[in-house]
């Protein structure tokens, strides 16, 4: 009987043991939940303290408190990694400013200092028409000036996570309008399509950045393409999307270099002159808008296609524009 009841004592004191250590890992297995699931120190402070709440286990404590040490140390060394990568990006992200500054401004520069330094030379004896052909020369320079400081100042918007669309009601076709006139200069010389579907639904859209988008796509299909060349802007509704494209012929992107487009100074060949921001300028605003872009080719007509899908709010307040109105 005796050895009976030593047995069901220990048995009992086994029992009591195994509950204690089941009841601490659950604490410790809860506490380690809890801190992966923390968004920050305080947040882990907060969440360990609620779980270890009635816990009197000192090894359970002790456990606890080499975890969160840990887990500080891991969040710790995350930080400064991600630091350093942010520092290594903006520091590459400067020096590619800094070289397309010096390479691109060169020469508008140099237009407008000798156009100017010309006009304004008592010493030269210049007829109207050679008057009013440097002036254009110091016009058109000034004005892709300003164009490479607009998309300067844009790329760093988007690099700084600034840039807030300002949303309304827009008609597609306002803003082509809009756009078509901006880059009017560069389209002298080539053969520009519009198709603009009847019925478009209206956008929720920032008017002015969304020119800028279709600005930048026609200056670079002029720019990459000869005299004579086929420039197409077109627009349709396909399903709950609102797809624009611009086309133009006589270039061509090779396969593996369709999404590199896009990268900020990325450019098409050395002796194209640009930032090399435009298209990547298109991309954040796409973004930013909720929509997409997309570059193709088009092997069988012989050119480069891009794409702009923007989605069709579901609350717009009317159809676009119609003939009939």
């Amino acid at each position: 009987m005796w050895g009976l009841g030593l047995a069901a004592v220990i048995s009992a004191l086994a029992l009591w043991h195994i509950r204690r250590m089941r009841a601490r890992y659950e604490a410790l297995l809860s506490a380690a939940r809890e801190i992966n699931a923390a968004t920050g120190p305080e947040d882990v402070r907060r969440r360990v303290a609620a779980c270890l709440t009635g816990i009197t286990d000192a090894r359970v404590h002790a456990a606890v408190a080499a975890m969160l040490a840990v887990a500080e140390d891991r969040e710790n060394l995350r930080a400064e990694a991600e630091n350093a990568r942010v520092l290594a990006g903006t520091e590459k992200f400067r020096a590619a400013l800094l070289s397309s500054v010096s390479h691109d401004f060169r020469t508008p520069l140099g237009t407008i200092i000798g156009a100017a330094t010309t006009l304004a030379s008592s010493d030269a004896a210049l007829d109207e028409q050679t008057r009013a052909s440097l002036t254009g020369m110091i016009v058109q320079a000034a004005g892709r000036l300003n164009r490479y400081v607009r998309n300067i100042l844009d790329v760093t918007t988007l690099q700084a996570g600034g840039l807030r669309p300002s949303l309304d009601w827009v008609d597609l076709e306002d803003v082509a309008g809009a756009a078509l006139a901006a880059v009017e200069d560069a389209l002298t010389d080539r053969v520009v399509l519009v198709s603009i579907a009847e019925g478009l639904p209206l956008l929720r859209l920032d008017f002015v950045l969304i020119e800028r988008v279709f600005t930048n796509l026609l200056e670079n299909a002029a720019k990459f393409s000869p005299p004579g060349a086929v420039i197409e802007l077109a627009a349709e509704q396909r399903g709950d999307w609102v797809e624009v494209t611009v086309f133009n012929t006589g270039s061509d992107i090779a396969p593996d270099a369709l999404d590199k487009v896009f990268d900020r100074f990325f450019r098409g060949g050395s002796e194209i002159t640009g930032t090399g921001l435009g298209l990547a300028i298109c991309r954040g605003f796409m973004t930013a808008h909720g929509g997409a872009i997309f570059a193709e080719r088009d092997r069988a007509r012989g050119g480069v296609r891009f794409r702009l899908r923007f989605p069709v709010a579901e609350d717009m307040p009317g159809m676009g524009h119609s003939e009939d109105e």
